[in-house]
């Protein structure tokens, strides 16, 4: 029986901190369902790669 498995980073754009930063999330699919993890770390959308979904050069 074969299984999928999937992860994605991506940043939790709609709730900004008071320092207008943004979460860092992680997206787990299998099998065609979603868990999503808060990794309790934030940083500011400019400095995040939206296309290879990671953070870019500080």
């Amino acid at each position: 029986m074969r299984h999928s498995f999937s992860i994605y980073f991506y940043l939790k754009r709609r709730k900004l901190q008071k320092d207008s930063k943004s979460t860092i999330m992680l997206r787990i699919i299998v099998d065609n369902k979603a868990a999503d993890v808060s990794l309790k770390t934030s940083i500011l959308q400019e400095h995040w790669d939206k296309q290879n979904r990671r953070v870019s050069a500080i």
